[in-house]
């Protein structure tokens, strides 16, 4: 009796775990399952409203963000967003759209936000990958063509993880205005708020009244039927538990077998003489039982190691999307770091640039301007994902306890993450206190330069009271002098300014002369030559007259002439 006792209690115990475990698995793993596959059911409503339905100009000013079952039921209300666009945007928008947003209040409330479309991208982004595994719900909502057209473009990362088909509640109400007229009178009508959150409800409302009203179900079916649409029932996709099922039967049986063998082993280690016949020193075979009890238990339980092995998949199969959604906020935030980083960076040279750098100030300034806007815009960016990282934690150590793995790295990956952005905004930080120091060293250098010996202490009280007449108070009268001196200085400079015009003027009929002169050389010397000639040539002229003079009174003849002339008068 001992022998059997130990064996039957080796057996119960064995399959009383496995019955017991079994059976946890089934419901722990029908009930992962079941929420796995309730996910995968749900849809998302969107809806937009535009400045307009032109793709390539008009922008996106409002959006919201619901999620409801397949029975229509809402679950999650995600945000509900207005985004701002410039004023030339809103201006340029249809007398339509002009109209029923500014009575809708829709456009004031575009002015005054201060959400950009890429902080509204991360924020629906956040809460679909909360909601729904990815790439398997659909977008649905009204007329939601049109919006799946601005949210390709502008939201691709959104539209990226939903389903690329869409569920149309226009569709279904043309078709049913044209099917079941009747019917279709009674259906709810819209109030036309325009509105994103309005339109979504209402949407959801109208296809409600559809699927009670239009799509009817027989209640006393028992089974659905199927219905014809080129598929019949051999050719159905089989069920891919099952078939799973099946795959690791032959492993668990072996499992089995091995298991009854080390039950055999210990019956045999423990020495259990054989009580039927009564001889202490032999031992009695009860293999043939063992077997016959293993026989009973796979009827009785056939599938419960399956289940087990099962419910490791189910898990992961329920977590897989909330892993892959984590992963991909992981590499955004360490993408935006490594972008701070840069631009931190680069305001660091920039600063430099503005401290050794003489002219083009105000481009530097403009440059270092832009960039810490970026360093503002994409730190809180990243501070809003950290904090939307922190929340997923949080849940998901709620919800899969505070050991499990996306719990565990979600943490690690947020401290780590914190980190980095913390160093970032450090050095960023340290490049303004730098920048700050040498704005200092600049406004000593133009004191002195005005003679003005001022202490960095002087320059941190103007800092941090704003008193800048303290300098200007001491200054005033050698800047009025300096003033009227720069002033004459200027009156002086303006008239050699135009002294040096007239000089160089003069100067260029002086060398025109010059070249003149320098021509006409040749020329003068064989005239002043001639002249000198003549002038020798006259003296030698003189001479001869007188000689001529002479000759001509000391002529006899002539006397004779002149003693007779007068007769002959």
């Amino acid at each position: 009796m001992l022998g059997g006792s130990l064996g039957s209690r080796l057996l119960r115990g064995v399959g009383g775990s496995r019955r017991q475990f079994g059976s946890r698995g089934v419901r722990e793993g029908g009930a992962a399952m079941a929420a796995g596959e309730s996910m995968a059911q749900r849809m998302v409503w969107v809806d937009l409203e535009m400045t307009g339905l032109d793709i390539e100009k008009d922008q996106i000013i409002e959006m919201a963000c619901l999620i409801t079952d397949s029975d229509l039921n809402i679950l999650a209300e995600g945000p509900n967003l207005i985004i701002k666009q410039p004023d030339e945007l809103l201006d340029s928008m249809s007398d339509w759209c002009k109209e029923h947003h500014g009575k809708s209040g829709l456009t004031k409330a575009v002015k005054e936000s201060t959400i950009t479309l890429q902080q509204a991208e991360y924020e629906f982004l956040s809460f679909v990958r909360q909601q729904t595994p990815p790439g398997l719900c659909p977008l649905a909502g009204n007329s939601v063509h049109a919006d799946k057209k601005f949210l390709d473009k502008y939201m691709p990362q959104f539209m990226k993880h939903l389903h690329y088909r869409i569920i149309d509640v226009s569709t279904v109400k043309e078709l049913c205005r044209r099917w079941y007229p009747e019917e279709y009178e009674f259906a709810p009508k819209k109030a036309a708020s325009h509105r994103a959150l309005d339109d979504i409800s209402e949407s959801i409302k109208e296809l409600q009244f559809y699927r009670n009203n239009i799509f009817k179900k027989k209640t006393d079916e028992k089974k659905r039927k199927i219905i014809e649409n080129g598929e019949n029932e051999k050719t159905r996709r089989p069920d891919l538990e099952k078939v799973a099922h099946k795959e690791m039967r032959p492993k668990l049986r072996l499992e089995k077998h091995k298991c009854i063998r080390s039950h055999i082993l210990l019956l045999a280690a423990a020495g259990i003489p054989e009580t039927s016949q009564g001889s202490p020193g032999k031992m009695k075979d009860r293999l043939a039982e063992l077997l016959e009890l293993s026989k009973n238990y796979d009827q009785q339980f056939p599938d419960g190691d399956d289940e087990f092995d099962s419910l490791h998949k189910d898990i992961v199969f329920e977590t897989d999307h909330i892993l892959e959604s984590l992963y991909r906020d992981i590499q955004d935030i360490q993408d935006e770091n490594q972008l701070l980083m840069a631009d931190v960076k680069r305001l660091g040279k920039q600063n430099v640039r503005f401290l050794t750098s003489m002219r083009r100030l105000s481009s530097i300034k403009r440059d270092t301007n832009s960039i810490a806007k970026a360093i503002k815009t994409r730190g809180e960016s990243i501070h809003r994902k950290l904090r939307a990282m922190k929340e997923l934690s949080q849940a998901a150590e709620a919800q899969h306890g505070v050991h499990s793995a996306v719990a565990r790295i979600s943490r690690a990956q947020y401290s780590a993450l914190t980190r980095t952005f913390q160093q970032a905004m450090h050095e960023y930080n340290q490049a303004e206190m730098k920048q700050r120091d040498n704005c200092k060293i600049r406004i000593q250098r133009q004191l002195e330069i005005m003679g003005k010996d001022v202490s960095g202490e002087q320059i941190e009280d103007m800092f941090e009271q704003g008193k800048w007449d303290v300098f200007s108070e001491n200054l005033l009268a050698d800047v009025k002098g300096a003033r009227a001196a720069l002033n004459e200085i200027e009156s002086r400079h303006r008239e050699l300014l135009r002294l040096e015009n007239r000089i160089r003027d003069v100067h260029e009929l002086f060398l025109q002369m010059a070249v003149l002169v320098e021509q006409q050389a040749d020329t003068l010397n064989v005239i002043e030559l001639n002249v000198q000639k003549t002038v020798d040539y006259t003296g030698e002229a003189k001479a001869q007259v007188r000689k001529t003079l002479q000759y001509k009174k000391k002529n006899p003849c002539r006397t004779i002439c002149c003693f007779c002339c007068p007769c002959l008068n």
